[in-house]
Order: C-alpha cells, then sequence, then structure tokens
C-alpha cells in the first residue's frame, strides 16, 4: 500500500458461535513493536511486530498463548 494511504495491519480475532470473544492480536508491519501501537485498542490487546506485517510461525505460538490466557483453558477444562 502506498505510503500516504497507510500501512496495512494483521489482526487475529476468536469469537465463539454465541458472541463472546477475546481482545484482538495485531502484527504490525515493523521490525520493532512498541506499547504504543496499541493506544486506543480493546483492553487486553495485544500485538507484536515482524517485516512482512503477515502471522508467521513465532506470531501463531505469541496468539495461543494469548489466547490461552484469555480463555482461561487447563486440562480439566479444555476449550472444546
Amino acid at each position: 500500500m502506498s505510503a500516504e494511504r497507510g500501512s496495512l495491519v494483521t489482526m487475529c480475532i476468536a469469537i465463539n458461535a454465541i458472541g463472546q470473544l477475546i481482545p484482538p492480536y495485531f502484527i504490525f508491519p515493523r521490525k520493532r513493536f512498541k506499547q504504543e501501537f496499541l493506544v486506543n485498542a480493546p483492553n487486553g490487546s495485544h500485538g507484536c511486530g515482524n517485516s512482512s506485517g503477515w502471522m508467521k510461525e513465532d506470531e501463531f505460538v505469541d496468539y495461543l498463548k494469548h489466547f490461552v490466557k484469555h480463555v482461561k483453558c487447563s486440562p480439566t477444562d479444555p476449550v472444546n
């Protein structure tokens, strides 16, 4: 995308069938992530940066940790 139109940001969002959701996970097209990128984001949002702005293996693992933190699943109470 051209500089005057801005940059694309990837978001990963999880919503279940009854409308419950966890805070979004943002992937910014930057080498270094700064917490300031999440100003005005929903509470609990998390993010990271990589050169492409797309989700890769490391970002997916980080997103899974974010997911587990918010759904509070455990071996005795799994997410189905």
